[in-house]
């Protein structure tokens, strides 16, 4: 009898242990299903950057903001959203030719962002007060549609 009981057991824990790889095997599919549908991991990451340096750029963390986008840059090299907030960063710490080097390089990568974000950030800080016409920079979409104003 406890031969029998100790069988019975030995196959209880093995269709447990198929059920848990099973429940687990359709879990890692659909994980996988939601990053391809979201833009795979690539995609996931710029975002997660884009909202990260939204929030440094919202709370005046210029310092952060400018070391966050420079690692970015380091990571991806043709990032216009890394340009995009490495300039306002370096702007906002007194930097002038840098912002102007960045924003120049985000008109390059991005050319349709150019009148609607580029340009009236480079000709506001030729006028030498980017803050009056802050309102002309609307902050770029994540989507890749192009720019749109921020919420």
């Amino acid at each position: 009898m406890d031969a029998e009981i100790l069988r019975e057991l030995v196959q209880i824990k093995w269709l447990i242990a198929a059920l848990v790889t099973g429940v687990l095997s359709l879990a890692a599919i659909r994980i996988w299903i939601d990053v391809r549908r979201t833009g795979g991991p690539r995609e996931l990451f710029r975002r997660e950057f884009a909202q990260r340096a939204k929030l440094l750029l919202d709370e005046g963390r210029a310092g952060e903001l400018l070391n966050l986008s420079e690692a970015r840059l380091q990571e991806v090299p043709a990032d216009a959203f890394a340009f995009w907030y490495h300039a306002h960063a370096a702007y906002r710490l007194g930097d002038i030719s840098m912002a102007l080097t960045s924003i120049k390089k985000v008109g390059e990568l991005k050319p349709d962002w150019r009148e609607t974000h580029v340009e009236p950030f480079i000709r506001a800080l030729s006028a030498g007060s980017p803050d009056s016409d802050k309102a002309s920079w609307p902050t770029p979409s994540l989507s890749d549609h192009g720019p749109s104003k921020p919420h």
